[in-house]
């Protein structure tokens, strides 16, 4: 069911708040509140000292660098979970700083960064 939020942000990814998209409505409030496009661009706005996470979604999984001492299951959901939890672990050296989320926070994060996509959907659909 996490994963169907993915999948739903493809059309709402705008809106703050979307029924039926608990974890992707607080990851969104989290990401404005810890303001990630301080060093991340998203959608076009932010600043350039991290990867620009617009279309973070579309990255194959063949290219996650998965660190040696990793242990979990090399999956992009775990990739990216781990990461949130502590940068310093999946990419030693990483400007950005281990903040203090909670498990259910790195959860609707890592849903939401994978969520975004590029995709092409006829403009009738996409809410306003």
């Amino acid at each position: 069911a996490q994963l169907m939020e993915t999948r739903c942000n493809a059309c709402h990814r705008q809106q703050d708040e979307v029924p039926g998209m608990p974890l992707l409505n607080a990851a969104k409030a989290e990401a404005k509140k810890r303001r990630c496009n301080l060093c991340h661009v998203i959608d076009g706005e932010g600043e350039t000292r991290g990867p620009d996470l617009t279309y973070a979604g579309d990255k194959h999984p063949a290219h996650v660098h998965f660190p040696p001492t990793w242990r979990k299951p090399p999956t992009v959901l775990g990739w990216h979970i781990q990461h949130f939890l502590d940068p310093q672990s999946v990419v030693p050296g990483t400007e950005m700083r281990k903040f203090p989320f909670t498990e259910r926070d790195v959860v609707g994060l890592a849903l939401l960064v994978m969520s975004w996509k590029r995709t092409r959907l006829p403009q009738a659909w996409v809410p306003k």
